[in-house]
């Protein structure tokens, strides 16, 4: 995926990206540099999900956002049932990692749910 976003980027000529391979454990990202952190259909796949956003809380700006977009279980589309997470389970795990919930879309998207959280301090 890095090659092709890398690819694109030249295509388009955009030199203002940077590009950084991270992992599960660690997002590998400096602190202070991340005005919102977006996590499309994936926080389902975090193994240690309170750790990592505990790493990404360091990254984010004074005014840094996570929004988070997920499958509900209803869903007739999207990854198998078993790997979906009730928006209650995300909430909690932000919560424990230092979050707040800022806003919750439910009119954007019919199959998914759209969280917004800010940091609790």
């Amino acid at each position: 995926m890095l090659d092709y976003i890398s690819k694109r980027l030249g295509d388009k000529g955009l030199q203002n990206v940077k590009l950084l391979r991270g992992d599960m454990d660690n997002p590998k990202l400096p602190g202070g540099v991340l005005d919102i952190a977006i996590f499309l259909s994936t926080y389902h796949e975090m193994t240690q999900p309170v750790d990592f956003l505990k790493k990404i809380k360091q990254t984010l700006r004074p005014q840094g956002r996570i929004a988070i977009l997920e499958f509900s279980d209803e869903s007739p589309i999207g990854p198998p049932v078993k790997f979906r997470l009730p928006e209650e389970t995300v909430i909690n795990e932000l919560k424990q990692a230092g979050f707040t919930l800022l806003q919750r879309h439910t009119f954007l998207l019919p199959y998914q749910y759209f969280l917004i959280f800010i940091p609790s301090d």
